[in-house]
């Protein structure tokens, strides 16, 4: 099942400071990061550790690699079924400080 998104700001939580969120779902996902997740979008270059929240009642924050233009949107995304969601913790976020 497809899921929908919301991107929110990142820099407004608290305790979750990190300099290339990126690399930090590359190492949580433990895959390649290739393309933008947005289900419709084939960007593959400059893309951009983003902080969401799935809108299907979900509270968890998590980590998605979207390109600026998807990163910068306000309104609910749909992204591809094979994307991997990584949670924030705050323990890997101490670990690849």
């Amino acid at each position: 099942m497809m899921a929908k998104i919301k991107v929110i700001d990142g820099a407004s939580i608290e305790n979750y400071h990190y300099e290339n969120w990126l690399k930090y779902w590359k190492k949580y996902s433990e895959e390649p990061v290739l393309y933008c997740a947005e289900r419709s979008c084939l960007c593959c270059g400059n893309l951009i550790g983003t902080h969401v929240k799935k809108t299907n009642g979900d509270h968890n924050i998590y980590i998605i690699p979207l390109c600026p233009i998807h990163h910068s949107n306000k309104h609910e995304i749909h992204v591809n079924n094979h994307t991997k969601f990584v949670p924030l913790h705050q323990e890997g976020i101490l670990e690849l400080v």
